[in-house]
């Protein structure tokens, strides 16, 4: 029988290296978080690649091209079902109110000034938005946001606002 009480287990149980590196680009503002739709699956959304097969209707060797990115794989789904239906689908498909994950609020809780993604959801923004700290999240979709965010072409993190870049637009 198991006779370790719950009360006992914490994080210094967990074994994990985090290479030092990593640790001097966290403390120094210089780490940038890139995540996708795998962040989401926790929370019962497919994969980019699963949404292509299953909502769109894209077959395994148009999925298995090494030259398809995903774009490409997104672009040929438009000329499939048309640009309309598409985004009826992916509306469809994510009206459904679901919480964010702990995926979702770990990424979130590092508080990075840079965060890039392909993902197609809010849930990130959504635990971004529950953590009550104050900090902004800019969320920059076209080049109208980046120059909006930064007019003077300089990029660069604030204490008090992070930036989420939107990669899919």
């Amino acid at each position: 029988p198991n006779t370790r009480r719950p009360s006992e287990v914490g994080w210094e149980t967990f074994l994990s290296f985090w290479p030092p590196r990593l640790l001097r680009a966290y403390e120094a503002d210089q780490l940038v978080c890139f995540f996708g739709a795998g962040l989401s699956m926790a929370t019962g959304l497919p994969s980019w690649t699963g949404m292509l097969r299953d909502y769109f209707g894209l077959d395994d060797s148009v999925m298995a091209d090494e030259n398809a990115d995903a774009l490409t794989q997104a672009e040929l789904a438009s000329h499939r079902l048309g640009a309309e239906k598409v985004q009826r689908v992916l509306r469809d498909k994510l009206k459904v109110e679901r919480p964010a994950g702990t995926n979702h609020f770990l990424t979130a809780a590092l508080r990075l000034p840079f965060y890039l993604t392909t993902n197609y959801d809010g849930l990130f923004e959504k635990a971004w938005n529950a953590i009550d700290d104050n900090v902004e999240l800019k969320i920059i979709t076209n080049d109208a946001d980046l120059r909006e965010a930064f007019p003077s072409a300089q990029v660069a993190a604030t204490s008090d606002r992070s930036y989420l870049f939107t990669l899919q637009g």
